[in-house]
């Protein structure tokens, strides 16, 4: 049976929990490598706004969030998706 979920405006086939699992350690994996990225283009894109080397009298701040709360946020996001299947899966009744 192919279970789909709906997310936002779009149906996503619901995955079994191997492919979840393997799919979030993936993503957790490349969680690092994203805030690195992220990272060099906050300072390219400041370097962009100056000119010869020379700040302006404003603070840009670009903050990203921290490792831990996307982490935070993909298990939570994992969990919901898991917990979409069932619920789809094995709805639940209530007695009258």
């Amino acid at each position: 049976m192919n279970a789909h979920v709906k997310i936002g405006q779009e149906i996503a086939r619901q995955r079994s929990l191997p492919e979840i699992v393997a799919e979030y350690e993936a993503k957790a994996q490349a969680i690092s490598d994203g805030l690195r990225a992220c990272g060099k283009a906050n300072l390219d894109l400041q370097t962009t706004a100056t000119l010869a080397g020379v700040y302006g009298d404003t603070h840009l701040d670009f903050k990203l969030p921290s490792e831990r709360e996307l982490h935070a946020h993909l298990l939570k996001s994992a969990w919901l998706h898991a917990y979409a299947g069932v619920q789809h899966r094995h709805p639940l009744v209530a007695d009258r």
